[in-house]
């Protein structure tokens, strides 16, 4: 995992790494930790920028690019109060029993209100 940084207390710039950069992105997942890590760009070295309960930005500290997220508690809250969130673990090593375990415990009106907010943000955006 990534260290954090003090230096970034003030918020860095964080531009995201462009979007043609990311065929090289790698999503795993920690069993151990709970942890989901994305890095856009592998090859970059980080450090964690805490944002919310569970997230970090992991950010090149020389150009202060996102490179990445990491998701602390990515099973056991992380996706309970962000369900879109576990359409992340196809891309990870999780098995099954852990997955199946983890969409029992989403409220199934949980995931209806976030799938009509972001029907409506997206149509919303194409017109705007």
């Amino acid at each position: 995992m990534a260290v954090t940084n003090e230096r970034f207390d003030d918020r860095p710039r964080l531009d995201v790494i462009r979007q043609d950069d990311w065929p090289e992105a790698e999503v795993w997942y920690d069993d151990l930790s709970d942890t989901l890590i994305v890095r856009l760009d592998p090859a970059r070295v980080t450090t964690s920028v805490p944002i919310g309960d569970y997230e970090y930005l992991l950010v090149d500290p020389v150009d202060e690019q996102v490179v990445g997220v990491q998701i602390e508690y990515y099973l056991e809250a992380a996706v309970q109060e962000h369900p879109k969130w576990l359409e992340l673990a196809q891309f990870a090593d999780i098995s099954p029993q852990r997955l199946a375990a983890a969409r029992a415990r989403i409220d199934e009106a949980r995931i209806r209100q976030i799938a009509l907010r972001d029907l409506l943000r997206e149509v919303v955006a194409k017109v705007s």
